[in-house]
C-alpha cells in the first residue's frame, strides 16, 4: 500500500510538472493567436506585434514575459508544426569572380571551368579545388604564375593587404578569409531577415566545411515569399544623414494633414488587453543626451493625432528637437503604420525641397531592453546612390576601445579613403556635427557621429554593440559588395 501511495504521489507530481511546462506553450499560443487576429493576414504586422510583446508580461501568475515564455515553450519542430526545410549554398565561384581583377582572363576562366568539372565528379571543397587547378595551369605554362598577377587577384585591395607580387600562399590566405567573410555575412543577413520575418522558433545553422546553410522555418505557409527573402543579395551602403531638427517641421505638418485625411477614422491601432499602450511610454525610455527631459505625453498625444499616436518625435518637453540624427521612435508593432503614413502620396509631396530625396529607415535593432525602435532620416539624392558602398572596404575587425567597449575597426581602399575623407570633413565641419549611416537591407546598423575629418580610410565604429554584434558588423563590412547570393539547392515543405 505504501508503494501504491508513493506511485500516486509521484504520478501527481509528474502531472503537475507536465502541466506547468505545457502552460508556457498555451500562453505563447494565445499571444500568437492574438497576433494573427490583430494582423488580419499581414505577416509584417504580425511580426511587429510579436516583437513588441517580447518584454511584456503575459504570464501574470508567475511574472514571465512573452520572450521568457517563448524560451520555455515546447519546440514542436517541423514534424508537428509543419513548415519549410531549406538548404542554401553560397556560391564560392561568384565570390571569386567578385575578387578577381578581370573575370574574363583566360587563365582564370580555365581554372573555374576545370574546377566545375572536378566538382561534378566529387564533393571536394570548391576553393581547394580551384587553387589546385590554378597550380596545374601554372605548371603547364612553365610555372611561376602568380595569383597576385594584375589581371588576376592583384587588385589594389589585395595589394593593400599582401603587397605587390605577393606569393601564392599569402594571396590564398586572403582569398580564404574573404570567402569566409562572405559566407559569414550571408549567415548574419539571413539570421536578421528571418528574425524580421517573424518565424517562431527558427533554426539556422552553418554546415561546417561547406558554404552551405541549413534553415528550418516552422509554420511557414508562403514558400515563394521565403525563397525570395532568403536568396536576395544584400548590399552594404554608407549614407549622409539629416538632423532630427531638419525633419521635425515636416512631421508636424504630416500629422496635421493626416488629421484631415483620416478624419472620422479610428487612427490608433486596435490592441488587445496584453498590448502596451504607446501613451505609457516616455522619452526617457530611449537612450538620449543626459540633459534631455521627458516629453509630456498629453502634449504629443492630444486628441486625433494620427501620426503622433503611433510615433514619438525626438523633442524636449518644450517641443524643441533634440540634437542628433534620430527623428523619433515607435513601438516595433507600429512601424508598419508609420511607414504607411509617411509613404502616402499626399504626405510625401509635402516635403520641402531640402527633404525631397529623404529616405526614412529604422534602426536594425530596438533600444536596449525595450520594444522601441528608432527612425532615422537618410539624405538621399536624385540618383538614389549612397555616398559609399561596401566595395571600398578592405578590412574590418571587431575590437575593444580604451574603455573596453565593443567597437568595429575598418579600413578602406585608396578611392574609398579619399571619398571618406571628404565625407567626414563635411560632416565634422557642420554645427552640430553630422552622422553617417551604415545601412544593410534598408536597416541602419550604426550611425556614428563624425567628430573629425578622417584621412587614410581607417575608422572606428561605435554603437553600443555586444561582442556578437560587433563581430557580425565586422563580417558584413568585410564582405562588402561581393556578389555572393545564397542559392537554394534543396527545399522541402513539410506538413504538420
Amino acid at each position: 500500500m505504501q508503494n501504491k501511495g508513493l506511485i500516486t504521489v509521484f504520478a501527481i507530481a509528474l502531472g503537475l510538472a507536465s502541466l506547468y511546462q505545457l502552460s508556457f506553450t498555451w500562453v505563447a499560443n494565445n499571444v500568437a493567436s492574438d497576433a494573427e487576429a490583430f494582423a488580419a493576414g499581414d505577416a509584417n504586422v504580425k511580426s511587429a506585434y510579436l516583437d513588441s510583446m517580447m518584454s511584456q508580461e503575459v504570464y501574470p501568475l508567475l511574472g514571465f514575459t512573452y520572450g521568457e515564455v517563448k524560451k520555455k515553450e515546447m519546440n514542436l519542430g517541423l514534424d508537428l508544426k509543419g513548415g519549410m526545410n531549406v538548404i542554401l549554398e553560397v556560391s564560392v565561384k561568384d565570390v571569386l569572380k567578385g575578387l578577381v581583377a578581370n573575370a574574363q582572363d583566360p587563365r582564370f576562366t580555365q581554372a573555374i571551368t576545370n574546377t566545375d568539372v572536378a566538382q561534378s565528379q566529387g564533393q571536394n571543397n570548391y576553393l581547394n579545388t580551384f587553387f589546385a587547378e590554378f597550380d596545374k595551369i601554372s605548371a603547364e605554362t612553365g610555372g611561376g604564375l602568380l595569383l597576385s598577377d594584375a589581371s588576376l587577384f592583384g587588385t589594389p585591395e589585395m595589394t593593400d593587404k599582401v603587397g605587390f607580387n605577393a606569393a601564392n600562399d599569402a594571396v590564398q590566405a586572403e582569398i580564404r578569409r574573404d570567402v569566409e567573410a562572405a559566407i559569414a555575412n550571408v549567415f548574419t543577413v539571413l539570421r536578421a531577415r528571418i528574425d524580421q520575418f517573424g518565424v517562431v522558433q527558427p533554426n539556422i545553422q552553418r554546415l561546417e566545411g561547406t558554404g552551405r546553410i541549413l534553415v528550418e522555418l516552422p509554420g511557414v505557409k508562403d514558400p515563394a515569399r521565403v525563397q525570395k527573402l532568403l536568396q536576395s543579395t544584400a548590399e552594404l551602403q554608407f549614407w549622409n544623414m539629416y538632423e532630427g531638427a531638419e525633419v521635425l517641421p515636416f512631421l508636424v505638418s504630416a500629422n496635421d494633414k493626416l488629421r484631415d485625411l483620416v478624419e472620422g477614422e479610428k487612427a490608433t491601432t486596435e490592441t488587445v488587453d496584453e498590448t502596451p499602450d504607446f501613451s505609457d511610454l516616455a522619452i526617457e525610455d530611449v537612450e538620449a543626451p543626459a540633459d534631455s527631459v521627458a516629453t509630456d505625453s498629453s502634449d504629443v498625444l492630444s486628441t486625433n493625432n494620427p501620426l503622433f499616436e503611433v510615433f514619438r518625435p525626438m523633442v524636449s518637453e518644450t517641443g524643441m528637437a533634440m540634437q542628433g540624427p534620430r527623428v523619433g521612435y515607435s513601438l516595433i508593432r507600429d512601424t508598419a503604420k508609420v511607414n504607411a503614413y509617411l509613404a502616402r502620396p499626399e504626405i510625401a509631396q509635402m516635403m520641402s525641397q531640402e527633404l525631397r530625396n529623404a529616405k526614412f529607415m529604422w534602426s536594425s535593432k530596438p533600444e536596449p531592453n525595450s520594444d522601441i525602435i528608432t527612425l532615422l532620416a537618410i539624405k538621399g539624392n536624385r540618383e538614389n546612390t549612397p555616398e559609399l558602398d561596401g566595395g571600398v572596404i578592405v578590412d574590418a575587425r571587431p575590437d575593444l576601445d580604451e574603455y573596453n567597449r565593443n567597437i568595429v575597426t575598418m579600413a578602406m581602399n585608396g578611392s574609398g579613403a579619399q571619398k571618406w575623407q571628404r565625407l567626414t570633413a563635411e560632416a565634422a565641419a557642420q554645427t552640430p556635427k553630422r552622422s553617417v549611416a551604415v545601412v544593410l537591407d534598408n536597416y541602419v546598423y550604426s550611425y556614428p557621429q563624425v567628430q573629425n575629418e578622417i584621412a587614410g580610410g581607417r575608422t572606428q565604429i561605435t554603437g553600443n554593440f555586444s561582442a556578437e554584434e560587433s563581430a557580425d558588423l565586422a563580417n558584413i563590412l568585410r564582405a562588402g559588395k561581393l556578389d555572393a547570393p545564397a542559392r537554394i539547392i534543396q527545399s522541402d515543405v513539410v506538413g504538420p
